[in-house]
């Protein structure tokens, strides 16, 4: 393998360690915005949303963490539109165990969303705060 082909797959490994560590430590990522179009975005339970109910959060297909009480996704996102999974754990009373919205992120602003019931408590969506 060339050395510089090694190089790149190391910095690219390197890269998303960083990003994986970072992402649902509930640590403040600074704002980022950059020519590529990147944004932070931060995902949260309201507060009545359950103390015993958890939900797993995917983002594009990929699994991102799971929100427990008092927890909070905050990442960075390429800007432009995202496919978000909500899946309740356990699931409880009837309701949908998967929710599926698309988000819309912004560039040069953190992007909040919150994670709310709706329909009586039958499926979850994100409101933008």
């Amino acid at each position: 393998m060339k050395l510089l082909d090694a190089v790149a797959i190391v910095a690219i490994a390197g890269g998303l360690a960083a990003s994986a560590a970072q992402a649902g430590t509930g640590t403040t990522p600074r704002v980022r915005s950059d020519a590529r179009g990147h944004a932070n975005v931060v995902i949260a339970r309201a507060p009545n949303f359950g103390y015993q109910e958890h939900m797993n959060l995917f983002i594009d297909g990929r699994y991102v963490t799971t929100l427990s009480y008092g927890r909070r996704f905050e990442g960075v996102l390429p800007t432009g539109e995202h496919f978000i999974t909500m899946q309740q754990v356990p699931h409880l009373n009837d309701a949908y165990p998967v929710s599926y919205q698309r988000i819309f992120v912004r560039p040069g602003q953190t992007n909040v969303f919150t994670a709310i019931w709706r329909d009586a408590g039958t499926r979850i969506a994100l409101e933008e705060s």
